[in-house]
C-alpha cells in the first residue's frame, strides 16, 4: 500500500529548531520497519510557509501504528493535522 504524508507549518507555530525536530521525528516514524520511502521533499528553504511530504510504502498490518506514531508526534508539536493519503498504486 501506498502512503503520502504531508506536515506543515502554515500556521507559524513552530521555531526554525521545532520544524526541524519535527520533520526529523515523523521522518523517523516514515522509516521504520516494514516502511519503505520512496520520496521525501520539503518546501524550499527561502520560502515564509514550511511544509514536507513523504511517499512510502506500507504493509498493511502496519498502517494502525504508523498513524498512531504520526499522532502522537503531531500533538507533541502542538500542530493540528497532518495529512496522510493511503491507496493501491497502478503501473499503466
Amino acid at each position: 500500500m501506498i502512503a503520502t504524508i504531508q506536515v506543515g507549518n502554515s500556521d507559524n507555530k513552530l521555531t526554525q529548531q521545532e520544524w526541524s525536530e519535527y520533520v526529523a521525528a515523523v521522518h523517523s516514524a516514515t522509516t521504520a520497519d516494514g516502511i519503505e520511502t520512496h520520496f521525501f521533499g520539503s518546501s524550499e528553504g527561502s520560502k515564509p510557509w514550511q511544509n514536507a511530504c513523504w511517499v512510502v510504502s506500507i504493509q498493511e498490518t502496519k498502517v494502525a501504528a504508523m498513524f498512531q506514531t504520526v499522532a502522537k508526534i503531531r500533538k507533541q508539536y502542538k500542530q493540528d493535522s497532518v495529512a496522510i493519503v493511503l491507496g493501491d498504486v497502478r503501473m499503466i
